[in-house]
């Protein structure tokens, strides 16, 4: 367990760094869902939390029509509408998707200003330019390989992204900062296309195309080899089985932070190595965020019996066991400090 924990708090560091790259899929959620946002106000209707991977609290405001296209590594817009099987069912309706709105716009100012403290700061931004080649190098571990791309290719890539993201972040933050601001100006956003295509022409359509998939998976395949390290050589994942695996995490997880974001919801997300919890952040009571957060968890296990076999599937049944362990605890923490 203490392995564990500690494996948990290094991953809140690198996830605290990226957690735009799931901002991304919580503006696509968000904007899939507005209408539906909308209609949940009535009654009937989570790169990274400490170690929120992508449902972090940087995650932003819903509500807005304003859609910002996610391209390789856009933020999700201000405005842009939330990015998993809830329950909050005495939430007050009329009221519990403004709070939410409000809630993640006061998390991701919070987000922003500290991180233009950082990167308005020359040292800082260097500082901050070496963890984001380390987190792109992660993401992105074995693809030059798999692309037969050369070392002054790759170099030049890496540089690319890093330098566009790096400019991506701070135009959202600035953003973020501003109550009056929904996006950044047209100029800025044209900048940010315009070097997002020449990332592009780089590479190629179709070595672009398997860049873009393959990182969209670099946490869940975080946590498939998690799980091969925990196996004997026996019960060792297959290739197939891993990349199985990793994709339908990821459907899983995006699809429940799409339920939760339809539902008017503040979705959130806690992870780290070897596990990503989904869970309304905001709920009436405890129970509520525990019960959809098991549900959740129910559903990966769901899905993970459908790939792994009897004994791939009790070792992986156990990690997510001690995950919930984990995250109770931090929910726990988080609802009594929420408390008056």
């Amino acid at each position: 367990m203490n392995k564990l924990v500690a494996g948990l708090a290094i991953s809140t560091c690198a996830f605290a760094m990226s957690a735009y790259l799931l901002r991304s899929e919580l503006a696509t959620a968000r904007e899939r869902n507005a209408d539906q946002t909308t209609v949940a106000q009535s009654p009937g209707a989570s790169t990274s939390g400490a170690g929120a991977e992508r449902g972090s609290d940087a995650d932003r405001n819903a509500g807005s029509p304003a859609a910002v296209p996610t391209s390789l590594t856009t933020p999700s817009n201000p405005g842009a509408a939330g990015a998993a099987n809830g329950t909050s069912a005495t939430v007050a309706p009329s009221t519990a998707p403004i709070d939410a709105k409000a809630a993640r716009k006061a998390r991701a100012a919070a987000s922003a200003a500290d991180f233009l403290k950082m990167y308005d700061s020359p040292s800082g931004r260097g500082d901050m330019r070496v963890m984001e080649l380390a987190r792109l190098n992660s993401s992105l571990a074995g693809l030059q390989e798999k692309l037969g791309i050369d070392d002054a290719k790759w170099e030049k890539f890496r540089n690319m992204m890093v330098d566009h993201e790096m400019g991506v972040r701070a135009a959202y933050a600035r953003c973020d900062v501003d109550p009056a601001c929904e996006r950044p100006d047209d100029r800025t956003m044209a900048r940010f296309e315009y070097s997002e295509q020449a990332i592009r022409e780089l590479l190629g359509r179709s070595d672009y195309k398997d860049m873009r998939e393959y990182r969209q998976l670099a946490f869940e395949r975080g946590i498939v080899a998690n799980l091969q390290e925990r196996l004997p050589s026996n019960l060792a994942l297959s290739a197939k089985q891993s990349e199985a695996l990793a994709i339908k995490l990821r459907e899983v997880r995006i699809t429940q932070l799409d339920e939760l974001a339809a539902r008017g919801l503040d979705p959130g997300s806690y992870g780290g190595s070897g596990m990503s919890v989904v869970y309304p952040r905001g709920s009436a009571t405890q129970q509520q965020a525990m019960e959809s957060a098991e549900q959740f968890m129910q559903t990966v296990r769901d899905n993970a019996g459908a790939i792994l076999n009897a004994g791939q599937l009790a070792v992986y049944n156990q990690m997510l066991d001690d995950a919930m362990v984990i995250f109770r605890r931090y929910h726990r923490q988080q609802y009594a400090q929420q408390k008056p």
